[in-house]
């Protein structure tokens, strides 16, 4: 399976689903506070119901095994690890997704 653009059950903006590639932003990811927190407080519901998919996303990709490469020496440096915290890496992924 093509981990950088898997193919996803992608939400239409019609309301149906596509069987789609899609970008798997959430690919060699560590954020130290949780994948959630990327998000903010979505309150209105338009984008309750898009955070919504993306977490509904992050989840189905850590569920694959998508999220980390199997071999991370492969890994050219243009796409190296991202990480997201308020301290210096190395450091734990804050959350499940």
């Amino acid at each position: 399976m093509n981990t950088l653009f898997p193919l996803y059950e992608v939400p239409l903006k019609h309301g149906s689903v596509g069987n789609r590639h899609s970008i798997n932003w959430r690919w060699n990811l560590v954020v130290a506070d949780g994948t959630r927190s990327l998000f903010g407080d979505a309150a209105r519901w338009e984008f309750r119901r898009k955070v919504n998919h993306a977490l509904e996303y992050a989840h189905w990709v850590r569920a694959a095994s998508l999220a980390y490469p199997v071999d991370p020496d492969a890994i050219p440096l243009e796409l190296r690890k991202i990480f997201v915290g308020s301290q210096e890496p190395p450091f734990e992924h804050g959350d499940e997704l």
